[in-house]
């Protein structure tokens, strides 16, 4: 009766964490949808590998809707053989939107309580906080659900190394394993190794201390055991793993072939993403103060005159300009707003560094002081170190995220330090508690009341260009008088927004700990005093979240989407729909849109109208992709575009890892072609501009968008699918094979760089009757009639990679080699044939065969371990 009445106590709280997700997230049961444009992006992403999916039995893993094409394993592939992906697609399925996401953190926040022995109602209160940390709804507005997803399976990561290290040896290992596991298939690389960081922390205080204890036994066995836990966490996930890996070596994230362009002003450096890259989203210094007040730096980028009040009794002459100043003046180029982790939460973790006597508090406190360190946007001699020496580190931009060790220890020092107030029985006795309590007031006054003393309120940038605008004016006694009057006044108004926020924070802090106090005196029944605190805690953390995502009336509030416009986010505009009407005239493939449209119909069961046109657009554009093969270039922005590639295959697009050689195509080869295309258009003609876009050709472009408002522009000059050249030249580095399309006249020479070159002649004979078409498309799959009366060489407007793609000729294995530094080519034998290009990544086979086999021993663990633990019940209960 004992454990039944427990069991219905943890379901009861699983409970009350959905209530809480439903109730923040209530308009998702009203049809609404959040309007994340980060899962815009990735429909735009992606709409090429989800219709290939929908008209076939299996998946593709390359794309070519952006960049001119490129690996689909991190935009969306779907796991096979795996249970721990399973898992998750189900949670997300079951639980609608945001919900199951925000109830997820919750509960292994939970299980991590659990694992540590804190108190259940203890437990209930700071996984709430876990999961209304500001950082998760701010991602799960923004779209980066597979981010969110990573950081709430932390903890139950987290809980399984504290059981196997205090000798719950197979729970430890089922634990570790299931949550090692699933945290791998939410595919989020940067946070599951900032969690590593923790881990290993937290491994070695624990090895420590059983050590002390002269238990070398127990360390040998429970590293053991995680490590084969390690092992069976990676299995059910090897496919993606295996893939992710032969890709990171040839994206931005890998080591670059050039020698001498790449300190020119690239993305990345030699071997990795360069400094200024990776730091680009971090965090000023002092911006971490965040934590405990959301205002600190202004909270999320917006401007002053939208601030309530704030310019209330301003003078005439200032509030225009006052008025479009920005709110925040930290470092970062745009913020949704800040990482608030709760007022009552940091002071109970001060309270803790102080108090607690558990030792896990050190690697606790060593995590957080790096992720601090390491948020900085000017980097200190800790960033460097990192940087250079530690394996990784530098492949992941934006350092700030490694904050969420913050968020993640925080509530944890908060439970721990409840929970030994709960068993102490004097714990006012303890002199440190009392210092732990006092350490959050006084903070909180010391910003309160000083913090002109503290801040410049002003962004480096800002004080760089009032410098620069006070040298400019320095003869003009009235601009400068201006200029500092300006200063002057949005500065005092920032100082205002800040102390009105760190009044706020004082109050709770106030509350919170004297709350905290009486909870440790005793003479309120436990259960009331958790209650009262976490109602506080819920109070305080539910009305920061507010501010960055409300779901108060959905209908007028721009967060919230009906649910088709959430799945169909993007309209085609004049300039798409003028080459659907070209393409399609020019392709004569009415029949097989029309036929399309008619399974789309079919599916949806209704015939499309109006009010669902986008829909009818999807299934029309889906048609005409894969019955044609071409590229469009959107002026717009093109190199961080989504939108184009959701109804044409884009040579830019969205992704924070392209290919490497693709980058460097980018950063030295198409953004001069851009740049200088609207000039040459005006001055020479747009044909002979054209001409000159060397790049834009061999990659197939057919059509510019200028003005998505106008028709688009055709280009004549696009090469096609492939074409024959009849001259080679061979180069010695990459820096020259990328360089030497400015030079050559790439409808005639190719460039191939020595590597490939050793059974390639430098010159094949013209023949003007030669012919290579494509005759089949399909994005894993290109199919290509060749016709010549001799050997030719021929150039693909199609992207290198060599792990996955084959070619064949008439059925016979053949090879091909990298051209113009981004393209294939190979060599075609005199007559007719057919040439085949397959993607068949040979990892994938091998790992969904290792998938399987590792969801079956991840199964069996876990049935064991639920096995183990049913039959210790009984036998306590015999």
């Amino acid at each position: 009766m004992k454990y039944l009445l427990s069991a219905f106590k943890h379901i009861g709280i699983l409970l009350i964490f959905f209530i809480i997700s439903a109730v923040y997230f209530h308009p998702v049961f009203d049809g609404y949808q959040l309007e994340q444009g980060d899962i815009s992006r990735f429909k735009g992403m992606s709409k090429e590998l989800a219709d290939f999916r929908d008209t076939n039995d299996t998946q593709s893993l390359w794309t070519n809707s952006m960049f001119g094409g490129m690996p689909a394993y991190q935009i969306s592939t779907k796991a096979e053989n795996s249970f721990p992906a399973t898992i998750i697609s189900t949670i997300r399925t079951v639980f609608p939107g945001p919900v199951g996401i925000l109830w997820l953190a919750m509960t292994c926040f939970y299980i991590l309580c659990l694992c540590l022995k804190i108190d259940q109602w203890i437990g209930l209160v700071v996984s709430i906080a876990y999961g209304l940390a500001s950082f998760n709804i701010l991602y799960l507005g923004a779209g980066h659900a597979s981010k969110v997803v990573a950081v709430a399976l932390m903890p139950g990561l987290i809980g399984g190394v504290f059981l196997t290290f205090r000798g719950k040896w197979i729970y430890g290992l089922a634990l570790s394993s299931l949550f090692g596991a699933l945290q791998l298939a939410a595919n989020h690389p940067q946070m599951t190794y900032y969690m590593i960081v923790l881990i290993i922390l937290i491994v070695i205080e624990e090895s420590i201390r059983l050590l002390i204890k002269g238990d070398v036994k127990k360390v040998a066995v429970s590293a053991a055991v995680l490590a084969v836990a390690g092992i069976i966490s990676l299995l059910p996930n090897i496919t993606g793993l295996m893939m992710t890996y032969d890709y990171s070596k040839l994206s931005t994230r890998g080591e670059s072939e050039l020698q001498k362009l790449i300190d020119k002003g690239a993305t990345q450096s030699k071997d990795g993403l360069a400094e200024e890259y990776i730091l680009e989203y971090s965090m000023a210094r002092g911006e971490f103060w965040s934590s405990m007040i959301p205002n600190v730096k202004g909270g999320q980028s917006n401007y002053l005159g939208n601030i309530e009040g704030a310019l209330d009794g301003l003078n005439p002459e200032l509030r225009q300009q006052v008025a479009q100043s920005p709110s925040y003046w930290g470092e970062q180029l745009f913020t949704g707003g800040a990482f608030y982790y709760g007022a009552i939460i940091m002071a109970l973790f001060f309270m803790g560094m102080f108090y607690l006597k558990d030792g896990l508090k050190w690697p606790l406190l060593i995590a957080v002081l790096l992720a601090v360190f390491l948020s900085w946007k000017q980097p200190s001699g800790i960033t460097h170190f990192f940087l250079d020496s530690v394996p990784f580190f530098n492949k992941f931009r934006d350092t700030k995220m490694m904050l969420i060790l913050l968020q993640l220890t925080a509530p944890l020092i908060a439970g721990l330090t409840l929970n030994q107030m709960r068993n102490e029985e004097n714990p006012l006795n303890n002199i440190w508690l009392l210092i732990g309590a006092g350490v959050p007031v006084l903070l909180m006054l010391v910003f309160v009341t000083i913090p002109g003393s503290l801040f410049e309120f002003f962004s480096q940038a800002e004080q760089s260009q009032f410098k620069e605008l006070l040298e400019q004016s320095s003869a003009d006694v009235m601009q400068q008088g201006f200029l500092r009057k300006y200063v002057a006044t949005v500065r005092n108004i920032r100082i205002d927004v800040f102390r009105a926020d760190a009044v706020r924070s004082l109050l709770f802090v106030i509350i919170g700990v004297l709350a905290a106090l009486s909870f440790a005196i005793k003479k309120v029944p436990a259960i009331v005093s958790v209650a009262v605190i976490g109602l506080l805690i819920m109070t305080d953390l539910w009305n920061v979240d507010k501010r960055y995502l409300d779901a108060e009336n959905p209908s007028k509030n721009r967060k919230w989407v009906k649910a088709k416009d959430y799945n169909f986010p993007f309209e085609a505009s004049e300039a798409d729909l003028a080459i659907f009407n070209s393409e399609v005239a020019k392709a004569k493939i009415q029949s097989k849109i029309d036929a399309r449209v008619a399974i789309a119909e079919k599916l949806r069961g209704k015939k499309f109208t109006k009010r669902n046109f986008r829909e009818r657009q999807a299934a029309e554009f889906a048609a005409l992709n894969a019955n044609t093969n071409f590229r469009v270039l959107n002026f717009s922005n093109p190199f961080s575009d989504a939108r184009t590639s959701y109804f044409h295959k884009s040579i830019g697009g969205y992704h924070g890892a392209k290919l490497k050689a693709y980058q460097e195509l980018i950063d030295f080869r198409l953004k001069n072609e851009l740049s200088g295309f609207a000039e040459d258009a005006n001055s020479i003609g747009l044909i002979a501009a054209l001409e000159k876009t060397k790049t834009l050709n061999m990659l197939n472009t057919q059509y510019i968008i200028a003005d998505p408002n106008q028709d688009p522009l055709p280009n004549p000059m696009a090469l096609g699918n492939a074409w024959f050249v009849s001259s080679l030249e061979v180069v010695n580095t990459s820096d020259d094979e990328l360089l030497g399309i400015a030079d050559i006249d790439v409808a005639a020479e190719a460039l191939v760089h020595a590597d490939f070159a050793e059974n390639i002649k430098k010159s094949y004979a013209n023949d003007s009757s030669a012919s290579i078409v494509l005759t089949s498309y399909a994005p894993n799959q290109l199919e290509y009639r060749t016709e010549s009366n001799k050997e030719q060489f021929a150039v693909f407007s199609e992207i290198y990679y060599p792990k996955g793609w084959e070619v064949t000729i008439d059925g016979q294995p053949a090879d091909y080699v990298r051209a113009n530094y981004v393209l294939r080519a190979m060599v075609v034998p005199a007559g007719a044939h057919t040439i085949l290009f397959t993607f068949n990544p040979a990892a994938y086979n091998t790992g969904t065969t290792l998938a399987l086999v590792g969801s079956i021993l991840l199964f069996s663990i876990l049935l064991y371990a639920l096995w183990k633990k049913t039959k210790s019940i009984k036998t306590l209960q015999a």
